[in-house]
């Protein structure tokens, strides 16, 4: 996981991967749908992203970070099977990652 970034309090963490320059992280909670994404944008923030945003509706709700000028991942709020929970999905920008050398060599251009 990022740095400083906890969801104590929030959730319960069931599963952290990470691919390339992005770390996933599943979790579970019992707050309610108008509490836990503002809980989740502070988690974040405190963990030095930027708010980018709030979509929130009655069955799920969205959330958006920056990373300096860049889109530093989304937060994804959905019913779980488990009746008065929420799934959290939250894919963040590692800034501290390395890109790989195929990556980078598929950003330039030789032309």
């Amino acid at each position: 996981m990022p740095a400083r970034l906890s969801l104590e309090g929030i959730g319960t963490v069931t599963g952290v991967r990470k691919v390339e320059l992005y770390v996933t992280i599943q979790a579970v909670t019992s707050k309610p749908i108008d509490e836990a994404p503002v809980l989740l944008q502070d988690a974040v923030i405190a963990a030095g992203y930027g708010p980018a945003g709030i979509d929130s509706k009655l069955s799920e709700a969205e959330i958006f970070f920056t990373a300096g000028p860049y889109a530093g991942g989304q937060a994804r709020l959905t019913p779980s099977v488990c009746d008065g929970r929420w799934d959290i999905e939250l894919v963040l920008l590692d800034r501290d990652a390395e890109p790989s050398s195929e990556s980078r060599s598929h950003g330039s251009s030789s032309g």
